[in-house]
This record gives C-alpha cells, structure tokens and sequence, in this order.
C-alpha cells in the first residue's frame, strides 16, 4: 500500500470537518478516509484537536498564499477578497466557522480565532499600504463579516449571488474609506499641489503618498524660510564691508 503523507491527511481531514465540523468529523472517519488503521493515524496526531488545528493551518496558508501582491493596493485587497470568495463558492461553507459554533466545547478554540484573525491580519497588511491602521482594521473586519454572512444565504438559496453581492459590497465600502480618508486627513494646498504634479488627487492618494506629500511641502516651506534668513544675513554683512 502507497505511504500516505501527513499532508494529504491533513487535506482528508480538513474535507471531512468542512462537511461535517468538529464533532461530526471523528478521528475513525479520518482514518478510513484515509486508508489507515486508526493507531496509525494516531501516530501522525495526539487526537482531533490537533488534526483540526491542522486543517485550519493548511486553510489559512491556501487562502493567504493563494494571491502574490502585486504593490497596487487597491487591486491586491479586491483580488484577495475574490480568492476568499471563489474558495467559499466552492467549498459551500468555511471551515472556521463551522467550528466557530463549536467553541464552547472544542478543545482548543484558541486557534479558531487565530484562524479567521489570520485571513483579517492578511488583508490588513494590504490595505496599510493606504489606509490608517484604524480605518484598515475596520474594513478587513468589515469585509469578512459581510463574506462570512454571504455564506449562510449561499447554503439556504443554492447559489452564489450572495457571494457576488457580498464582493460588490465590500467594493463600495472599500470606496467609501478611500473618499473618507481623504477627508479625514485634510492636507495643505502645497501638499495637494505635489500630489498632483505626480498625477495623483487628494482623494484616491494613498496613506503614504499624503504623508510624504505633506513632508515635502515642510520641506520646501523649510527651505525657503533659511533662504530667506540666509539672504537677509547676507544683507546685513555686506552693510559692513
């Protein structure tokens, strides 16, 4: 008999917990699933908590690994929400949440809030590159609570057209922040001023655009009040010469 590796069995046990969740999966079921005696099976994990802990592991990585940034922040949010939608469009349900309704008795709940903090810290990571710290935490969040939701009504309906509102709702929220983040860092007329020089507006400029913007228009402002006062000293000496 062909050697199975721990990560196929991994992969059986994350298909299995998918369709069933935690208690209706058990380490039997894994291991027939698996081709293996049940011993064996306990060879490669303690027990059920480890092997669900596992499969989150294994889901976590597909779903961050599954799209490279490509420095377009804006795209690379959009194209990483599509890849946790496609996959709950195929899948039917998310394994996380299905453990979710199991925390009070699952073993080690721990890594099932580490599980969806892990798909949330990933998209925070993208949109740092233009929002505040506040207002990204808030629209990652934001996002999973309407594409997590988007799932129950994919189950009752036997389709996926909440799956593609919950995409087009997150768009116009994503929207939303960039036109409110404009507005909540107002900039000086200099800064917007060197926004546009690069062909960038005030509002579709990113987080670190506008600070640097800022930063330089300090700069110049900096460096001509010294000018000044170097020609002004000039002045005064040149009285004595």
């Amino acid at each position: 008999m062909t050697k199975i590796k721990k990560s196929e069995i991994v992969d059986i046990a994350r298909k299995l917990f998918q369709e069933n969740g935690y208690h209706g999966a058990s380490m039997g079921d894994v291991a027939m699933a698996s081709g293996l005696q049940k011993g064996s099976l306990y060879s490669h994990f303690s027990g059920k908590d480890e092997l669900a802990n596992a499969a989150l592991e294994l889901t976590l990585c597909r779903l961050t690994d599954r799209y490279k940034p490509t420095g377009n922040w804006q795209k690379d949010f959009l194209e990483s929400v599509r890849v946790l939608t496609e996959y709950l469009k195929i899948e039917k349900r998310c394994i996380g949440l299905h453990f979710l309704y199991d925390l009070n008795t699952c073993a080690d709940a721990v890594h099932v809030r580490q599980f969806f903090k892990g798909i949330k810290n990933h998209l925070v990571r993208i949109l740092h590159n233009g929002l505040d710290a506040d207002n990204a935490d808030q629209l990652a969040e934001d996002a999973l609570t309407i594409i997590e939701g988007a799932t129950i009504w994919q189950i009752i309906n036997n389709n996926d057209a909440s799956m593609d509102r919950a995409v087009s709702m997150v768009q116009m929220l994503l929207a939303a922040k960039i036109a409110n983040h404009g507005n909540e860092e107002p900039l000086s007329s200099e800064a917007v001023a060197i926004l546009e020089r690069y062909g960038k507006s005030k509002t579709l400029a990113t987080h670190v655009e506008c600070r640097l913007a800022e930063e330089l228009a300090q700069t110049n402002a900096d460096m001509i009040s010294l000018r000044g006062a170097l020609a002004g000293q000039i002045e005064a000496e040149s009285c004595f010469l």
